[in-house]
């Protein structure tokens, strides 16, 4: 049996193939979704394979393949079948958790954090000619760069602009606010791993929230993602294979020290 998981991102499809032993067989990315799948169904011809689709909304499931949730695939991939916390944090930021009921629970940030509420900002910090983080803003972005990469630069070491720091260490307080809300609902999990992924999640906004989060919640060990969003994919297709009824995120915990070896495998594809 062969497992294929396929995603799209930011940077367009990917596709994993691996094998039962868990060494990946193809891993790659495109524009096109047949691109990546293309050479993915000529090496398994011949050989029995479980496709698993965590395409978002608006992407059709191919033909012949079982769907999951994106969410479900994304955690997978980023605490690699662990329970634990996930800050998803792209245009908007919401936490994700699981805990032991492997019921897997979304909490909303309270406060408007994320790409689109900071880029709000920014536009009002460039349309305003006093503050000297505006110019420096204003500088960049005169030049042709993006006005959120500008920020992220200008608050990063060394030397990082004193208001925009600010800017981004208060979103990351209002994150931090509901990483504690989240973590407040988890049962039975004294000290989680916990990790992030989506655009927002750039220097320095790791180092700044791993800083201030510490503060509360010390318990938590915080690391980047273990494996992409197609590589959860497949390690959801390989804890519900050959019964679909114990697949999905339930599964995978009840599958987790079996599929070590399998998960040593997938990570050994990303050095």
């Amino acid at each position: 049996m062969r497992y294929l998981g396929v995603d799209h991102g930011p940077d367009g499809f990917e596709a994993w193939l691996v094998e039962e032993s868990g060494r990946v067989l193809v891993r790659q990315r495109a524009p096109e979704l047949q691109e990546v799948l293309a050479p993915c169904l000529e090496a398994c011809r011949g050989t029995p394979m479980r496709g698993l689709s965590a395409l978002p909304a608006g992407h059709e499931t191919p033909e012949g393949w079982e769907g999951c949730p994106r969410d479900h695939a994304l955690f997978a991939g980023a605490l690699g079948g662990s329970p634990g916390i996930l800050i998803d944090a792209d245009l908007r930021a919401r936490v994700l958790t699981l805990d032991l009921s492997g019921t897997l629970r979304v909490t909303e940030a309270t406060e408007e954090i994320g790409l689109e509420p900071l880029r709000r900002r920014l536009e009002t910090l460039l349309a305003d000619v006093g503050p000297s983080a505006g110019r420096r803003l204003r500088r960049r972005v005169e030049a042709g760069q993006d006005p959120i990469s500008a920020c992220f630069e200008l608050a990063s070491w060394p030397g990082p602009d004193p208001d925009l720091r600010g800017l981004l260490l208060t979103q990351v307080r209002h994150l931090v606010h509901t990483v504690r809300l989240a973590r407040s609902r988890m049962l039975g999990v004294s000290s989680p791993p916990g990790s992030w992924s989506g655009g927002f999640m750039v220097p320095p906004l790791p180092d700044l929230f791993s800083e201030e989060v510490y503060r509360f919640l010390p318990e938590v060990s915080w690391h980047p993602p273990k494996l992409t969003c197609a590589a959860g994919a497949v390690l959801l297709a390989r804890a519900g294979h050959p019964d679909p009824r114990r697949g999905g995120l339930r599964g995978l915990l009840n599958q987790r020290t079996a599929l070590k070896a399998f998960l040593r495998r997938l990570r050994d594809a990303l050095e």
